[in-house]
């Protein structure tokens, strides 16, 4: 499954869109693709790099962990 930031969430607030995405569909997915190079949503792409990048990635990694051990799997 591929989860990304909505069109009109400000780049800011695009970790909130993402761990939402993850919440929902954890416990149907056998796997999550994190889309940060969608060319048509603005401000994406700013993600791809640096503490962007580093702060979306450990924010779904802390969620993957509390949703592994709620699901267990």
């Amino acid at each position: 499954i591929n989860i990304g930031k909505n069109f009109d969430t400000p780049v800011e607030r695009a970790v909130d869109d993402y761990l939402i995405c993850l919440d929902k569909v954890y416990a149907h997915a056998s796997y999550v693709t994190v889309n940060v190079s969608s060319p048509n949503t603005p401000g994406l792409r700013s993600l791809q790099f640096g503490d962007s990048l580093k702060q979306l990635l450990q924010a779904l990694s802390l969620r993957q962990q509390e949703l592994t051990q709620r699901h267990g799997r």
